[in-house]
């Protein structure tokens, strides 16, 4: 079994899904291109909760 997590361990968390959506989001030229790419905003949203759902586990 796993030992309990500590605050670095959800630190951590939260920088890999902010990364993730970082890395989601590079080489788009303009807010209006994300948009038009379902797939990938949905991604990115997605993410940005992930990290803030962990944020208020915390």
């Amino acid at each position: 079994m796993k030992g309990e997590r500590q605050v670095l361990d959800y630190l951590q968390d939260i920088l890999y899904y902010a990364g993730a959506a970082i890395r989601f989001v590079e080489g788009f030229p303009s807010a209006e291109a994300l948009e038009a790419d379902e797939r990938t905003l949905l991604a990115v949203v997605r993410a940005l909760e992930s990290a803030e759902i962990v944020a208020e586990a915390t």
